[in-house]
């Protein structure tokens, strides 16, 4: 009997240090993020978009809010046929921005592994574009505008350190490319942006 008690004490003290150790690393939580993303640019008649970030971040402890900040690159681009009353039938655009943006993200819990986020970014678009219009020369145009991007996601973190979300965006750049603008407004004042991605916490 003694021995009984005496293994299943062994027993439980082994699985609550096993458990213990498995609970420490989640206990310490995780401070950095780096994500990977893709999707579409929803300006004119759509095009591909990619985004790629990394963060840092902490919480108070029993706050439920976590915070980070968080640095981006993101690429996209659009084609689109130039609007009817300001450029000849067959005209088209093209539209591609580069964008470097830094800025704080709050995260939330939902339920059990399900996150939603909203962030504020700010910084810089390399905007290019170009204009075709029948019988005329190629219009082109590249410079470096303001950028301001409101975005909101939901991730569901299925391992501790593995997250699959989907993000919305939008985007606002200060007027720029003339010359092209002039012709094709070449891009929409808003860039709304929709995808899908992962996340590693580490």
């Amino acid at each position: 009997m003694r021995a009984w008690v005496l293994v299943t004490a062994c027993c439980l003290a082994w699985l609550g240090g096993a458990e213990r150790a498995r609970a420490a690393p989640r206990d310490r939580g995780t401070h950095f993020v780096a994500e990977l993303d893709g999707g579409a640019l929803l300006s004119g008649d759509a095009g591909p978009a990619l985004r790629a970030a990394l963060g840092v971040g902490a919480k108070w402890k029993g706050f439920p809010l976590r915070f980070y900040l968080i640095g981006q690159l993101g690429v996209s681009s659009y084609t689109a046929d130039a609007p009817p009353l300001l450029a000849a039938p067959a005209s088209s655009e093209q539209g591609t921005f580069v964008d470097l943006a830094l800025g704080p993200r709050v995260v939330v819990p939902i339920y059990g592994p399900v996150l939603a986020y909203v962030e504020a970014v700010g910084g810089t678009s390399l905007a290019s574009a170009s204009h075709i219009e029948p019988g005329r020369a190629r219009l082109q145009a590249r410079e470096w505008l303001g950028l301001f991007q409101l975005a909101a996601g939901v991730h569901w973190r299925v391992l501790y350190s593995l997250s699959l979300g989907v993000r919305f965006s939008v985007a606002w750049n200060e007027s720029g490319l003339p010359g092209v603008a002039r012709y094709a407004g070449v891009h929409d004042a808003a860039r709304l942006s929709i995808g899908g991605g992962v996340t590693w916490h580490f």
